[in-house]
């Protein structure tokens, strides 16, 4: 209006027009919102030390006043816990719900956190439609863009990933605000975050609640250990754009096809638990991604490999869970994600072993890949010579993993040297 472009009946008559795009933004954030709320009441339930260090935190900081909020203190957290296995109720909840935005958008707002594309798809995300596709040059230059730039972005974090997604990975990693809030974008964007919350919260479809919030929790693990992976393998280098790019198709084309490249006793567990979500009415495409889920994050570095390399993806994926099948690699996952924690320190040891484990992977697929290359045979082939050349360092491994199974009592301590023999059954080569 004061530019002179639209006059102020132009302008009232707008106004009038997107009243109800209006509603429907302000009812579809208040409905992400309220699902965030319920599966951080999931959460609470076997993680209530992340949000009490959230909390503490909070606190320490001088950020937030737990009487001022009737929050409970760690004493009635515990109690809570003893007696009814919930440490806080959604009331509770929706109050750090709102301290971890606030938090985020203080943190977030800075020129250039996000640029390009992405910048503009969380600017113009504030908006209805019908304003951005009319004066799109006005939005992008809205004096407010950083600030604007950074609510959205800390809402959308919050409501997709939780309360604690940035503070514990900040925590775990030391990576900066900025550099996860860059994780999140790649990992949202690889994995197509919005379109699998968009199918799974799908009214139509009439998925069992629990089922829903089951699966987006499984998702979060996913994106978490994306995000860690991000940050410890490309965040330095980063150019997200790039990124994304290089990463995004093979990955979806990877998870639509991922009954092709799993082992025999992988593709047992995908086949019954996509079985298991097609009966509680999941569409068969979004079962498949769905029942993929635990796989995911291990095609991170196969796609890294295959760009390594400049070998095709597909081959590269097979020879990665051939050679974790024929090594038991897969077992040790298993027993690790399996593996209850019981504190934040569990929590992290189980991450970090998870991290080494999926690099060890990494590494001794490329070493694999290299055979191919030096001695132009295929991937069968080059898997058989790596092998045999280090059979010795196989036979050994292979013993260890023979006295794994057979014990019962699994701890921390039994998967640190499991994953250090692996590390060198993989630098061997």
């Amino acid at each position: 209006v004061r530019g002179g472009s639209l006059a102020q009946t132009q302008r009232d008559t707008l106004l009038e027009e997107m009243t109800d795009d209006v509603s429907r933004l302000v009812l579809k954030n208040n409905a992400s919102q309220a699902q965030a709320i319920s599966l951080e009441e999931i959460r609470s339930e076997y993680r209530v030390g992340d949000h009490r260090r959230f909390i503490a935190d909070l606190e320490d900081g001088g950020i937030i006043d737990r009487e001022l909020e009737f929050l409970p203190d760690d004493d009635a957290i515990a109690s809570r816990m003893n007696e009814t296995g919930k440490a806080l109720s959604r009331p509770e909840l929706s109050v750090l719900v709102s301290y971890a935005k606030m938090e985020l958008k203080r943190s977030f707002c800075m020129p250039n956190l996000v640029t390009g594309q992405y910048r503009f798809d969380l600017l113009s995300s504030a908006f209805p439609d019908a304003l951005v596709s009319r004066y799109k040059d006005e939005v992008e230059s809205h004096q407010l863009a950083d600030e604007i730039v950074a609510t959205q972005l800390a809402n959308e974090i919050v409501n997709y990933m939780g309360i604690t997604f940035v503070h514990r990975l900040r925590k775990s990693t030391g990576a900066s605000e900025a550099q996860i809030a860059h994780a999140w974008i790649f990992c949202r964007e690889v994995f197509g975050v919005r379109d699998l919350w968009r199918e799974l919260g799908d009214t139509q479809a009439d998925i069992p609640e629990r089922t829903q919030l089951e699966l987006l929790e499984k998702f979060r693990r996913m994106i978490r250990r994306g995000a860690r992976w991000y940050v410890k393998n490309l965040v330095e280098q980063s150019d997200l754009d790039s990124d994304i790019d290089a990463f995004a198709k093979d990955i979806q084309a990877l998870r639509r096809d991922v009954g092709s490249i799993l082992s025999d006793r992988q593709l047992s567990r995908f086949k019954a638990r996509k079985s298991e979500l097609e009966q509680c009415n999941v569409s068969e495409q979004l079962a498949t991604v769905c029942a993929s889920v635990d796989y995911g994050f291990a095609l991170l570095s196969v796609v890294d490999v295959a760009r390594t390399h400049s070998t095709p993806v597909e081959c590269v994926a097979r020879i990665y869970f051939e050679a974790a099948r024929r090594l038991k690699v897969n077992d040790v996952h298993y027993r690790l994600t399996s593996y209850d924690v019981n504190d934040q320190w569990e929590a992290l040891a189980r991450e970090v072993n998870l991290d080494e484990l999926n690099s060890i992977g990494r590494e001794i697929t490329s070493n694999i890949i290299s055979l191919t290359e030096s001695n132009a045979c295929s991937n069968d082939e080059a898997l058989e010579e790596w092998l045999n050349v280090n059979a010795n360092a196989v036979k050994q491994w292979m013993k260890l993993m023979e006295e794994m199974e057979s014990t019962r009592r699994y701890s921390f301590a039994l998967f640190a040297v499991a994953i250090r023999a692996l590390a060198q059954l993989s630098s061997s080569t």
